[in-house]
């Protein structure tokens, strides 16, 4: 086997992309700061800066205090926020959000724009486009890195191709989302393409919410369905057809009775569906007539068979324990397919609480291997909307920075 890391071509890259790393996660820095971060020497540090003030990714800041012992005070720099910016929009069932990125993942432009309902991808990209000419045709001159596509649906990201789009019928198979995005921007930037839970994967990844693990799952439940994201040995794993992470079509209850939007009965993101809770709920009616689920309305709401099964309503407990269920032999399954370090659960669902958490870990622990079942952490964490758009921002930038760093 060849180890192509220790060639002296990969070293200058990795030394170069862990300076800007550290740039990115700090204020300032010195060269002595640094050297001791890295475990790199001074002179190592001073031509790897050289490189980056030239290439305008770092500005000197000044002088710093010097140390309790006196001596020369070290000069200071710092990130280029204006380097460069990155332009992200993802899409929801009625909207379109932009947001605009500097090299310091600050957030520094925002907007929303309503669409229509199964709205063409091409009228999607010229409301996009209202936004990209107001930010980046400005006398400043503020320079374009990428643009990054948070997309519903299979997408082909190696291609920028999209394959299926439940909501978006009108989004034919195999169009080219890159050619449109391009022709309607009028730009020559990278465009990157991909479903909307992998960039949130991704952002997990980036900040630390996967608490440093390389091989994790995520896995979103809520009303636009099921998706999950997967990493593998640190990277975003897509499939040979892009259909990793599809897992809410995983066939859970062979015998279920409702048809998914897939075609297939008995699967997880039927089994889940929470307009089919609620039905379920307001047909229980009769056997619970006395449930608090009812107090109010005869079409009980998500929010109200929650806050059932937070004050052990029995009809609200029986309806949550039997998503806890359907979710943890979900997760076995995919367990025992990926073997992960580590499993975030995100959606709706985890407003219910603690008490819904330990149920899912509790259903888990019954259904799953044991060895596999004390080994695999399962987490609970409240999903942020921001997050997608971050997380494209950070596959794009570290992208083009691994590009510099193959220049060098």
């Amino acid at each position: 086997m060849t180890h192509t890391s220790a060639k002296p071509k990969n070293i200058r890259k990795n030394n170069f992309i862990l300076l800007l790393n550290l740039y990115r996660q700090n204020t300032s820095l010195s060269v002595t700061k640094i050297s001791q971060i890295a475990s790199l020497s001074r002179t190592t540090v001073n031509k790897i800066n050289e490189s980056l003030i030239e290439k305008k990714l770092i500005i000197p800041l000044g002088k710093g205090e010097s140390t309790e012992f006196g001596g020369k005070k070290p000069n200071i720099y710092t990130l280029n926020s204006c380097y460069g910016y990155v332009l992200c929009f993802v899409v929801a069932m009625q909207k379109v959000e932009v947001k605009v990125y500097d090299m310091q993942m600050r957030e520094v432009y925002k907007s929303e724009e309503k669409i229509v309902y199964n709205a063409s991808f091409d009228k999607i990209i010229q409301r996009v486009k209202k936004h990209w000419d107001f930010f980046f045709n400005d006398p400043e001159g503020k320079t374009p890195l990428a643009v990054v596509g948070a997309l519903p649906g299979n997408v082909d990201c190696a291609e920028g191709r999209m394959l299926h789009a439940t909501h978006f019928r009108s989004w034919k198979p195999k169009m080219s989302l890159t050619d449109i995005i391009r022709e309607r921007l009028n730009t020559e930037v990278p465009i990157f393409v991909d479903n909307w839970i992998n960039f949130n994967t991704y952002a997990k990844k980036h900040n630390g919410q996967a608490e440093n693990t390389s091989n994790f799952l995520l896995i979103n439940t809520g009303y636009h369905g099921v998706s999950a994201g997967i990493v593998i040995n640190g990277q975003i794993y897509e499939g040979q057809h892009f259909l990793a992470g599809e897992v809410g079509h995983m066939v859970i209850k062979y015998d279920d009775d409702v048809v998914c939007q897939c075609g297939g009965t008995g699967c997880l993101e039927s089994l889940l569906n929470i307009h089919r809770l609620e039905q379920k709920a307001a047909g229980m009616q009769e056997t619970y007539p006395d449930s608090m689920l009812f107090k109010y309305s005869d079409s009980p709401s998500l929010t109200t068979i929650i806050k059932g099964f937070q004050n052990k309503d029995p009809l609200g407990v029986i309806l949550i324990e039997e998503i806890a269920k359907w979710l943890a032999i979900a997760l076995s399954n995919i367990c025992l397919l990926i073997d992960p370090q580590l499993i975030i659960i995100e959606g709706e669902y985890n407003s219910a609480g603690p008490e819904y958490f330990s149920l899912v870990q509790e259903e888990y622990t019954k259904v799953s291997m044991l060895r596999l079942a004390n080994r695999t952490k399962l987490v609970m964490k409240q999903s942020i909307p921001e997050v997608t758009q971050s997380g494209g921002a950070a596959f794009a930038i570290d992208h083009h920075l691994n590009i510099l760093g193959d220049d060098l």
